[in-house]
């Protein structure tokens, strides 16, 4: 048996002996890169987490689903071979939203898909994002993003991007990343914390926008947004953008502080994709490109009505 040692920024020596624990597997339990792990973290809309489960146990390219319980009025029980629930919402009190990378270094896999609890990817969507994923395994991979014009001072625009191609920050509405990556958050969590410990509202807002610029940081190579078949559910008027005034603000304020703590610039040589297809393009237009997939912005999603999928505005 191996223990594999998880490095958490000092003062959680608690949550480093937990981890290495919950961890301790052997080399035979770690999968290749044909399947992920699904985290994602239950805070307000527990219905929705058990369809989005009842959906990924079907797919093999699913290897486990860890769900951690942030609430105690909304936590629950459930028994699948594929799912692991983490059952401890004092870690909202600690981590807040960046629960799900604690919940990242438990993965049997390499790669882990982070998401929220507000949709779900078809799994044709998912392995597409996984095939993107194979060809730039440096990337973060994502549906959703947001970014600042090219050559301008860091900002954080109230428009969410979902033109295919490079974006500085992948939101975890539905994020494919690694392991490593998110270790990295954690070594590099300490430039921010205090930052984000006396403003952030809630706990580590902002945890998207980190762990995008970490991944920057590591690699020189801007993360991804692909058009993958995805489903739209409900959010019940429970988004924190809804829930907290300020919250744009913040992000804003919270993104600028991170860029200069990382020391980050984008020379325009970032946005290349640094690869030629075999049809002789180097751009990043075939990321649009796709079986079942629409044109244009929201097209290519569906919403969820309870019973079925309909196509989404």
């Amino acid at each position: 048996m191996k223990i594999c040692f998880q490095r958490i920024f000092s003062g959680h020596a608690t949550w480093t002996l937990l981890l290495m624990l919950m961890h301790a597997v052997s080399s035979q339990d770690v999968l290749n890169e044909s399947t992920v792990t699904v985290v994602m973290l239950n805070w307000q809309r527990p219905e929705n987490a058990r369809k989005i489960i009842a959906t990924y146990v079907k797919y093999q390219s699913v290897a486990e689903i860890i769900i951690w319980m942030c609430k105690e009025e909304t936590r629950f029980a459930l028994s699948h071979q594929k799912v692991r629930i983490i059952d401890d919402v004092s870690a909202n009190d600690k981590y807040g939203l960046s629960t799900r990378f604690h919940a990242c270094l438990l993965s049997k896999t390499h790669w882990v898909f982070i998401q929220d609890d507000d949709h779900f990817m078809r799994e044709a969507g998912l392995l597409r994002m996984m095939k993107v994923k194979a060809l730039y395994p440096n990337r973060i991979i994502g549906a959703f993003g947001r970014d600042w014009p090219r050559g301008a001072p860091p900002q954080y625009l109230n428009e969410r991007s979902q033109a295919a191609g490079p974006c500085r920050i992948i939101l975890t509405i539905l994020m494919l990343t690694d392991v490593e990556t998110c270790k990295a958050f954690w070594d590099l969590a300490p430039l921010v914390d205090e930052f984000v410990r006396k403003h952030s509202k809630p706990l580590w807002n902002g945890e998207d926008i980190f762990i995008s610029l970490v991944s920057y940081k590591l690699h020189q190579e801007i993360p991804l947004i692909v058009r993958a078949d995805k489903v739209f559910m409900s959010q019940e008027n429970t988004g924190i953008h809804l829930r907290f005034r300020g919250h744009f603000k913040y992000r804003n304020a919270f993104l600028k502080r991170a860029v200069r703590a990382l020391n980050l610039s984008y020379p325009l040589e970032a946005w290349r994709s640094g690869k030629t297809l075999n049809n002789g393009t180097s751009d990043w237009t075939w990321l649009t490109k796709g079986e079942g997939l629409q044109r244009g912005g929201w097209r290519n999603r569906t919403v969820w009505t309870g019973q079925s999928a309909v196509p989404g505005k």
